[in-house]
C-alpha cells in the first residue's frame, strides 16, 4: 500500500512550472541566444500553434541535420590529406546538403567569408 498521498482529482490547485516552457514571471534570458535562434524559436513556436504535426515535422528535420552535421565535422576533422573528401554539412531547414559546399579541403580556399 502507498503512503504517498493521493493527488487525484487536484491538479487545479497546483501550479507545478514546466522547465520547457518560458516562465510568465520573468524574461527569458539573453545570454547564449542569438538573433537566429530566437527567429527559429518564434517561428517554430507560430507554427506549433497552427499545425503541431509540422512543428514536429520541422524540429526533426533539424535534429537530423544538426546530427548529421556534427558527424560530418567529426569526419572532417580527421582527414589527413587534402585531397580526401569531404561530408558535406546540411541545411537546418531542408536537411539537404548544402549547395557549393566544397568536395575536398583545397576547395575551402574558394570560399568567400
Amino acid at each position: 500500500m502507498s503512503t504517498a498521498p493521493s493527488t487525484k482529482g487536484t491538479t487545479k490547485g497546483l501550479n507545478i512550472p514546466n522547465p520547457n516552457l518560458p516562465s510568465k514571471d520573468k524574461a527569458p534570458s539573453e545570454s547564449g541566444s542569438t538573433a537566429a535562434s530566437k527567429k527559429a524559436d518564434e517561428s517554430v513556436t507560430a507554427i506549433a500553434q497552427n499545425d503541431p504535426a509540422k512543428a514536429i515535422e520541422k524540429l526533426e528535420t533539424r535534429t537530423k541535420a544538426v546530427n548529421a552535421n556534427n558527424i560530418a565535422r567529426v569526419a572532417n576533422s580527421q582527414l589527413t590529406s587534402s585531397d580526401e573528401k569531404l561530408l558535406p554539412l546540411v541545411s537546418l531547414k531542408t536537411g539537404k546538403p548544402l549547395e557549393n559546399f566544397p568536395t575536398t579541403s583545397k576547395g575551402l580556399e574558394k570560399l568567400n567569408f
